[in-house]
C-alpha cells in the first residue's frame, strides 16, 4: 500500500484500533497534529490518540468517503468526508490530512477540520506550519488572494466556472454553488472587511492546489494567528476555479462561539 492509500485509511485504522499499522506510516517516531488532541508525538502520543479520538470514532463513526488525493514530491494531502452519529443525528465532517513525505513514509501528519459539527463550537488553533521560503502557486491563486484582500467582489466572482462551489468547514449544509450563491457568500464574509491570510505550505497536481495558511485578522478584528487549510479545484488550464473547500475553525467576527485569544 502506498503512502496516499495509507493516509486515506487513517480513520479506518484509527477506528479499528490498528496502532501498529498507524505506527508503520512514519519514517521515525509518530508525529500527528489534530484539532481535537493537538500535537502528539511518539508511541505515547499515538496511544493517546487511540484512547481519545479512536474511542470517539468507534462510538460515532458511520463511514468514510474519499474526496481527493493530492501528491507532489514533498507531501500528500487526502480529503475525506466522515459521516458520524452525533446527538442522535447523522452528520458529515469534512477532513483533510496532510503528510510530509520521506521515502514514501511520513515525518509528520497534520489534520484539519472544524470542531463545530462535533461539539457546536469553534476552537482556536495555533499555526502548524510557518511560511516556507518559496511557494509555487498558479497565477489564479495569487489573483484570488489579491482580490480577497482588496474586497474586489466582481474580480473574485469572475475567477469561477459557472457551476463552481464553495464548501465551508462545517460540511454539506454549507455549500454555495452557482453565481448567485457564490456572490451571497462573498458579500457575507467580506462585510466586516478582508481576511488576513498568509499561505505557509502548498502542494498541487493538475486539478488541485492545496494551501495551509495562517489567518490573523478579519476586517478590523486582530487576533492571534490561527491555522487553516484550503483546497482549490482548478480547470485543466488552471485559469478558473472549479471549487474551494475550506478546513479551519475561523468564523465571522462577532460570533460568540469562537474562542480566539486577542493580541496582547
Amino acid at each position: 500500500m502506498d503512502a496516499s492509500d495509507s493516509l486515506s485509511r487513517f480513520y479506518k485504522n484509527l477506528t479499528d484500533g490498528k496502532t501498529s499499522t498507524l505506527r508503520k506510516m512514519f519514517v521515525d517516531q509518530p508525529w500527528i497534529d489534530t484539532p481535537l488532541s493537538g500535537s502528539l508525538r511518539g508511541d505515547a502520543g499515538l496511544a493517546e490518540l487511540m484512547d481519545n479520538e479512536g474511542s470517539w470514532m468507534r462510538n460515532h463513526l458511520i463511514s468514510v468517503e474519499l474526496v481527493s488525493q493530492i501528491k507532489d514530491e514533498k507531501r500528500i494531502a487526502v480529503e475525506l468526508r466522515l459521516y458520524a452519529k452525533i446527538n442522535g443525528e447523522k452528520k458529515d465532517l469534512p477532513v483533510i490530512l496532510i503528510g510530509d513525505l520521506q521515502d514514501d513514509l511520513f515525518d509528520q501528519i497534520r489534520i484539519y477540520h472544524s470542531t463545530w459539527p462535533i461539539n457546536g463550537r469553534h476552537s482556536y488553533r495555533a499555526p502548524l506550519v510557518w511560511p516556507e521560503a518559496e511557494l509555487r502557486k498558479p497565477e489564479i491563486i495569487n489573483e484570488y488572494i489579491s482580490y480577497l484582500t482588496k474586497q474586489d467582489y466582481n474580480k473574485i466572482l469572475a475567477l469561477f466556472t459557472e457551476n463552481a462551489f464553495i464548501q465551508e468547514p462545517s460540511g454539506l449544509g454549507f455549500i454555495h454553488q452557482g453565481p448567485e450563491a457564490r456572490e451571497a457568500f462573498f458579500i457575507k464574509i467580506m462585510a466586516d472587511g478582508p481576511l488576513g491570510i498568509t499561505h505557509s505550505a502548498v502542494l498541487q497536481d493538475q486539478k488541485h492546489f492545496c494551501a495551509e495558511y495562517i489567518c490573523n485578522s478579519w476586517g478590523k478584528l486582530q487576533f492571534e494567528p490561527m491555522a487553516g487549510c484550503t483546497v482549490y479545484g482548478l480547470t485543466e488550464q488552471k485559469d478558473k476555479l472549479t471549487a474551494i473547500r475550506v478546513y479551519d475553525d475561523i468564523t465571522v467576527p462577532g460570533e460568540t462561539n469562537l474562542i480566539i485569544p486577542p493580541l496582547d
